[in-house]
């Protein structure tokens, strides 16, 4: 029998006691070990060593100090740089715009993704929704506007490994459009054309050329009230270097009040109509604060008027008003005739008429011509292209939709409805629509004020803005919203609705609850490459006004209210689009 290896009690607890401890000090040391070892922010062996081997690999990262989520302390990790693009475009930004000491930023690359449009599609849906977010997260990034520096670069926010791809149709570019049927008359004054950098110059530059400095075939007739010898050369040289073909003209000054000056405008464009091309088939008359963003569909949709010669665009509320229990326009600062309509008018005495100013008071010169027009004609009627606004919407406006609010058509450009024309854009709506419609130059006219709906709650007004929607944003069908709200209108005589293409018919809206933050278009630019890239900014303290008299905004017209999220910086958003290669 072998021998018993015999151990007392007390023993034997001691050296269960001293394994105990031994592996309670081994776990110890490897967790030590461990823990020393592991970054979460750590990247691949592929990253660290790039442009540190004799390879040809170049270094495009940099040791920056970054703080983990996970520690207070300041540790050294590899992320990747800012785009030095993107740091110039900021210092330009922050120089132009005057921006808070300390920004908060991102970046986001776009590209349209194409598909035709089917037979009865003629323009983007109201809300286009798509099943990716807009940012990734903790995209946003706070730097000192002073660090902004290409010799010591702050850390880039998400990386964003792919352009974010957008679905729109396929694209009507303004290089592709021959706008020669129009010849477009308007009046205003050499302060207002030259006003902040000839800002009004490049508006009408952007849908009376074909993007690129040249004509797209519309010829303009400008008449600027009271101007000098020296006004009116600098103005046609200053436009006619932006590519428009224009005649400009000086009217006296003191030479009536503003309707009177429009009523000779009108005798102007008879006169103009007599030696223009049999290819000129419509003359158009508008308002100087006038933004035409799709001439190529304004085109398809005066040549379907069947003979009717005589056609108003309103877009706002405030282009309709109420006559004896009726509501109607006038044209809404936009009136497009064809040429034997011109002729009509140019026999109607009661444009020439001494008494007519004491008769039709200060009235505007779109209802000066249609008062004419009704009262010396019988069978000529306005055709209304509506826009914003028509009168089967008469009741709608930011309603409750079950406990969400609505974004609706009377909120402006933010309810997706894309008008042919805008009317006093920038001081009703702050919409700086010559730098926005930069991007149609890109992915067409109707990617313009084309509005995406994102799947963390984002929303995209392209060339508008930008909300972010705090409690999240649904899509819901505008026809519920409209039939809960809905009242029998009552228009006016002499008036027909192009009903075929009402928009907002068959459409979505976003409904939302709780706060919202806005970032609204600060700039545009159009680079070399083919990408444009747009500024978003929310400023702080909510304030994000661009320019124009707030207080001649239309009424019921929100940009900011109790629902606005205010930041204690401003805030920038760059949207880069690319070019479909």
């Amino acid at each position: 029998m072998a021998p018993r290896l015999v151990v007392s009690y007390g023993r034997a607890r001691a050296i269960h006691v001293g394994l105990v401890c031994l592996s309670f000090i081994t776990i110890f040391f490897l967790l030590r070990l461990y823990v020393t070892d592991y970054n979460p922010f750590r990247r691949s062996i592929y990253r660290t060593t790039e442009g540190k081997t004799s390879g040809p690999w170049k270094d495009e990262w940099s040791s920056v100090k970054h703080k983990s989520p996970q520690s207070t302390n300041e540790i050294e990790i590899d992320v990747p740089k800012a785009d030095p693009d993107v740091l110039a475009y900021l210092r330009t930004l922050a120089q132009n715009h005057a921006l808070s000491d300390e920004i908060s930023w991102t970046a986001r690359r776009t590209q349209p993704k194409y598909s035709p449009a089917s037979n009865h599609q003629h323009s983007p849906p109201s809300l286009t929704e798509t099943k990716t977010p807009l940012f990734e997260p903790h995209a946003f990034l706070r730097t000192p506007i002073a660090t902004l520096s290409d010799a010591n670069p702050p850390p880039t926010t998400s990386s964003h490994p792919k352009p974010l791809s957008l679905p729109m149709l396929l694209p009507h570019l303004p290089s592709s459009i021959d706008a020669s049927p129009l010849l477009i008359a308007v009046s205003t004054t050499h302060a207002r054309l030259t006003h902040a950098n000839n800002t009004l110059m490049h508006d009408w530059a952007r849908w009376l050329t074909d993007g690129r400095g040249s004509s797209n075939g519309a010829a303009l007739v400008a008449v600027l009230h009271g101007a000098s010898p020296a006004e009116v050369d600098a103005a046609r040289d200053g436009l006619r270097k932006l590519g428009v073909d224009v005649d400009v003209s000086a009217s006296p000054e003191g030479g009536g009040d503003r309707g009177d000056r429009w009523a000779r405008l009108v005798q102007a464009l008879v006169i103009r109509r007599v030696g223009e091309p049999s290819g000129r088939a419509w003359f158009g008359i508008v308002d100087d604060d006038v933004f035409l963003p799709r001439v190529g569909r304004l085109l398809g949709m005066l040549g379907r008027g069947e003979g009717r010669g005589y056609v108003g665009v309103p877009s706002e509320r405030g282009d309709w008003e109420e006559d004896g229990g009726r509501v109607r326009t006038v044209g809404g600062g936009v009136v497009f005739m064809t040429a034997g309509m011109v002729d009509v008018v140019g026999q109607l005495l009661c444009l020439q008429e001494p008494n007519g100013r004491s008769r039709l008071g200060e009235k505007g010169w779109d209802a000066r011509l249609f008062e004419c027009v009704v009262e010396k004609t019988q069978d000529v009627d306005l055709r209304v292209l509506p826009g914003l606004y028509n009168p089967e919407d008469a009741d709608e406006d930011m309603s409750v939709y079950g406990s969400h609010k609505v974004v609706s058509s009377q909120t402006g450009y933010g309810s997706g409805v894309q008008p042919l024309a805008l009317h006093h854009y920038r001081n009703y709506h702050r919409l700086e629509a010559g730098k926005g419609h930069i991007v149609a130059s890109l992915c067409g006219e109707d990617c313009f004020l084309q509005r995406f709906l994102f799947k963390d709650g984002w929303v995209l007004v392209n060339g508008y803005t930008i909300t972010q929607y705090l409690q999240g944003a649904r899509a819901v069908p505008l026809a519920k919203q409209k039939h809960q709200n809905s009242k029998p209108v009552a228009v006016g005589e002499r008036l027909i609705i192009d009903k075929e293409d009402i928009p907002g018919q068959n459409e979505k809206t976003v409904a939302w609850k709780g706060h919202k933050k806005t970032w609204r278009l600060f700039d545009s630019v159009a680079r070399e490459n083919g990408e444009v890239w747009q500024a978003y900014i929310n400023r702080k303290g909510g304030d994000n006004s661009v320019s124009g008299d707030i207080s001649e905004r239309i009424p019921g017209s929100v940009v900011h209210g109790s629902d606005e999220e205010k930041a204690d910086v401003d805030s920038v958003i760059i949207v880069i689009w690319e070019p479909v290669r």
